[in-house]
C-alpha cells in the first residue's frame, strides 16, 4: 500500500496559501462592497484598467520592483555613448533553430504559409504618413475649425472617455498619469537624435530643427497628463512563435517573430493616429510618435496599473495576458486625466525562482539569478538603473522570441476561463511558498510549448483579430 500522501491537512494547505477563514473573505480575494453610487464614484478601482480579482494595488509610484528614485533619471544618449561595454558577438542562427526544433520537431521553416502570413500581416505598414507621426494628422477636424464646443469633462469622465475610445479603436484600454518630478525622471531628455523639453511660452507641440541632424520636441507646459495605451498580440500565433536568429540553410527566409508581431505593430501604427484624431476632435492634442518617442511605454505601463516587471527586462507582464502584449505606446496630453497606481500580482517574485525564459535563451541574454541594481556584468549602453531588477543584454538578443512563447503567465490564460487558473494566479498573488512548485509543473507538462506545426489545423478557427475580447 502506498504511503505517499500528505499528512497536512486541507485547511493548513489552504492556511499556506493564506486562503483561509477571513483572509479568503477580506484579503482582496472577493470584489469590494459597496452601499450605493456614490462609494462606487469614490472607488479608487475607477482609475486604471480593470483587474481580475486578485490583484492588488500599490501605493502611487510604489510597484513590486524595488525603485530607488534618488538614482532614476531621464534617459540621455549622449551618456550612454560613453559607456563601456563589452561588444558580443551574434549567436549562430542555428543555434536558435536546434533550441526550437527540441520543442517541435515537424517545424518546417520553408512552409511557403509562413511567408505568406507575414507577407499580408505587413500589407499595410505606415500607409499613412501620419503612421508614427510625433504631432499626429495636423488636418484633422477641430472645434476651431468646425466651430463646435471642445469636450469638457472631469477626469474620472475624461479617463472613462478615453478608454472607451481606445478600446473601440483597437486597444485593450489605456493607464493615466499625471506629470510630476518622479514621472520626469522616466521622460526622455534625449534619445538618439531627438531631444524632448517641456516650454512654458507655447500652446502647442512644435518640433524644431537645432544644430545638426538634432531634432527638438518642444511640448507646451499645459501637457501636464500622459497616458499608455496597450495592445495585445494574436494569442495563439504568439505561443507559437518559432525562434530564429537570422537566414539560414534551415531557415531561408530569416523569419524569427512571426506575423503576430508583424500584424500588431501594424495595427499599433493605426490606433495611435486614430487616437491623436480623437482628441484633435475633442478640442485636445497628444504628443506620440511610435514606440521609443517621449518616455518608456513598459515603465508607464507598470506605473499607471497595468504590468509588473519580469525577469525579461524588457517585456513587462500582465495578470489577465503574460508577456503576449506588443504594444505599451504612450501619449502626452492635454486633456486631464486620474493618476494610476502600480499593481501586485505576484509576477515579480514568481520570476526570482522561474528562470525558464533564462534558461531557454539560445543566446544567454536573460540575466540569470536575483535582480541587481546594476544589470548585466558587461554593461549596455541603454540600459536603465535605478531599480531592482533584470535587464536584457540586447548587442546579442535577436528578438527571436523563444522567451516571449515559454512564460508560464502566458499558459495560464489559454484555455479560456477555468477557474483553478484563477486559483493559481491568487495563489501567485498572495503566498511565494509554491512558486517553485508552479514552475516546475510548467516544466514538466510544457503547457505553453505550443508547436507552430500544429497552428494550420485550427487556422480557421481563430477568433477575429487573433484574441478573445472577451478576456
Amino acid at each position: 500500500m502506498s504511503t505517499f500522501h500528505s499528512t497536512v491537512s486541507r485547511r493548513e494547505f489552504m492556511r499556506a496559501l493564506g486562503l483561509t477563514g477571513a483572509a479568503l473573505g477580506t484579503a482582496g480575494l472577493v470584489a469590494p462592497v459597496f452601499h450605493d453610487l456614490d462609494e462606487v464614484a469614490a472607488s479608487t478601482d475607477s482609475v486604471g484598467p480593470k483587474m481580475p480579482w486578485y490583484v492588488k494595488k500599490r501605493e502611487a509610484y510604489n510597484p513590486t520592483v524595488p525603485v530607488d528614485w534618488s538614482l532614476v533619471k531621464p534617459f540621455d544618449s549622449d551618456e550612454r555613448k560613453s559607456w563601456p561595454y563589452e561588444k558580443r558577438p551574434a549567436t549562430p542562427p542555428e543555434v536558435f533553430e536546434e533550441q526550437m526544433l527540441k520543442i517541435d520537431p515537424k517545424l518546417d521553416w520553408k512552409d511557403p504559409r509562413r511567408q505568406a502570413m507575414q507577407n499580408g500581416a505587413r500589407a499595410s505598414f505606415s500607409r499613412s504618413h501620419t503612421y508614427g507621426a510625433w504631432l499626429g494628422d495636423l488636418g484633422a477636424t477641430t472645434p476651431e475649425k468646425a466651430n463646435y464646443p471642445s469636450w469638457q469633462g472631469n477626469v474620472d469622465e475624461n479617463h472613462k472617455l478615453l478608454t472607451g475610445a481606445v478600446r473601440f479603436f483597437g486597444s485593450q484600454g489605456v493607464g493615466p498619469l499625471e506629470r510630476d518630478d518622479k514621472f520626469m525622471k522616466m521622460m526622455f531628455k534625449k534619445n538618439g537624435n531627438t531631444t524632448y523639453t517641456f516650454d512654458s511660452s507655447i500652446s502647442l507641440a512644435e518640433e524644431r530643427k537645432l544644430a545638426g541632424n538634432v531634432t527638438e520636441r518642444a511640448i507646451p507646459s499645459s501637457y501636464n497628463w500622459a497616458f499608455v495605451w496597450i495592445f495585445r498580440q494574436p494569442m495563439d500565433a504568439t505561443l507559437r512563435q518559432a525562434g530564429g536568429g537570422g537566414k539560414s540553410t534551415r531557415n531561408p527566409l530569416g523569419l524569427a517573430e512571426n506575423w503576430a508581431m508583424a500584424i500588431s505593430y501594424n495595427r499599433l501604427d493605426m490606433v495611435e493616429d486614430r487616437i491623436q484624431k480623437f482628441l484633435r476632435g475633442l478640442g485636445y492634442h497628444g504628443v506620440a510618435g511610435g514606440m521609443s518617442a517621449n518616455l518608456p511605454g513598459n515603465s508607464m505601463a507598470i506605473m499607471s496599473g497595468w504590468a509588473e516587471h519580469v525577469r525579461m527586462g524588457q517585456p513587462v507582464s500582465f495578470p489577465r495576458w503574460g508577456v503576449t502584449v506588443r504594444g505599451t505606446y504612450k501619449m502626452i496630453t492635454n486633456l486631464p486625466l486620474p493618476a494610476g497606481q502600480p499593481i501586485d500580482f505576484g509576477n515579480y517574485e514568481f520570476c526570482k525562482t522561474c528562470e525558464i525564459c533564462s534558461e531557454t535563451c539560445p543566446s544567454g541574454s536573460i540575466q540569470r539569478g536575483d535582480p541587481t541594481w546594476d544589470g548585466n556584468p558587461v554593461g549596455n549602453p541603454a540600459q536603465q538603473y535605478g531599480f531592482l531588477g533584470w535587464r536584457t543584454e540586447f548587442q546579442t538578443c535577436p528578438h527571436c522570441p523563444i522567451c516571449h512563447r515559454m512564460c508560464p503567465f502566458n499558459a495560464l490564460e489559454t484555455d479560456g476561463y477555468s477557474f483553478v487558473h484563477d486559483v493559481v494566479k491568487a495563489t501567485i498573488t498572495n503566498t511565494t511558498v509554491l512558486n517553485r512548485f508552479f514552475a516546475n509543473m510548467d516544466r514538466t507538462f510544457k503547457y505553453s510549448e505550443l508547436p507552430e506545426s500544429g497552428y494550420w489545423d485550427v487556422f480557421d478557427k481563430h477568433p477575429v483579430w487573433g484574441w478573445d475580447s472577451r478576456t
